[in-house]
């Protein structure tokens, strides 16, 4: 590690809305990382009580929200109270590599002028469905895929990026129910900014998500997918032909990852495929029905961002 890395100050921001029972889990990752973040900042939302007795870790901090709020609104509101220079996103249920933090910041210092995203695996509890919708969301962001440059896509439950450049952007949209982080990275593509994913940077997704609830959440990702590809309502009837279509590429696309695995780490991957059809249905009929409402705006209300993001230059 390198002495400007060892002396980079680093935020963490961990979303969590109502019950979160691994986010002890992932904190105590956070206490054993190779650098220690200067700040870790939990915002909790929803009228539900954290669970269990939080680590002693003395960076943490935790914001708490009666109202639920979205993914969005919960990491623009730690961004706001954090001072870090470099800022890092995980999800309350993704286990960090103890050399999680270390890597995405000298990736930042290699590359200042990307965000990077990281490889999402998984924490397996037996729970087939659960494993299914793992695969099924993060199939693009497999550790064993190869580093590269993509347009617009990532995870936000392993991301890094520089203050500057959240601030340029204008941070997360606040209304998205989903794919605010495809919404984000679009939007730094538009100011030339870069995605760079480095599989390298691990997290480990847990699947703990029963078959009902994980038909309802592919159900909304459809939907949102929908809501943020075509807005318009002239497209509806483009979209409701084409989602079968659209969900069935998917699969192919999930499939065609699946056979570059490694062939003595195939096997699990290879198993879940049903259960990632089934979860591709769900997506593929949310996408069809679509949003019950626009959140197009004119991009420039703090109501729908951090605050008024710049213009792009073209």
């Amino acid at each position: 590690m390198t002495n400007q890395v060892k002396n980079t100050e680093v935020s963490v921001i961990i979303p969590s809305l109502g019950v979160s029972p691994n986010l002890c889990a992932v904190l105590a990752g956070l206490s054993n990382q190779t650098l220690p973040p200067v700040e870790v900042i939990v915002v909790h939302s929803g009228e539900v009580p954290l669970m269990g007795k939080l680590p002693d870790l003395p960076s943490l901090k935790v914001i708490e929200v009666t109202k639920p709020l979205l993914a969005g609104e919960a990491r623009n509101l730690g961004v706001e109270k954090s001072t870090a220079k470099f800022l890092l996103f995980l999800d309350d249920d993704c286990l960090p590599a103890c050399d999680w933090v270390e890597k995405l910041v000298t990736q930042m210092i290699d590359q200042p002028n990307q965000v990077i995203v990281g490889s999402v695996g998984y924490q397996s509890f037996g729970d087939y469905w659960g494993d299914s919708l793992w695969l099924t969301e993060f199939s693009a962001l497999l550790p064993t895929g190869t580093g590269r440059q993509v347009e617009g896509h990532g995870a936000s439950c392993n991301l890094g990026c520089p203050r500057w450049v959240f601030h340029r952007i204008g941070g997360f949209h606040n209304r998205l129910a989903t794919h605010e982080d495809s919404d984000f990275l679009s939007r730094c593509q538009s100011f030339g900014i870069w995605t760079y994913f480095s599989p390298s940077i691990r997290v480990r997704h847990c699947n703990q998500t029963p078959f009902r609830d994980g038909i309802r959440k592919m159900f909304r990702h459809g939907r949102g997918a929908r809501d943020f590809r075509f807005p318009e309502p002239k497209y509806f009837p483009f979209t409701l032909l084409a989602a079968p279509l659209i969900g069935l590429l998917r699969y192919f696309r999930v499939l065609k990852r699946v056979l570059k695995i490694p062939a003595k780490r195939r096997s699990f991957s290879l198993r879940l495929l049903p259960g990632v059809s089934v979860m591709l249905m769900a997506w593929s009929a949310g996408f069809a029905v679509g949003m019950p409402y626009a959140r197009r705006d004119d991009g420039q209300s703090k109501e729908y961002f951090f605050f008024a993001p710049e213009k792009a230059s073209m």
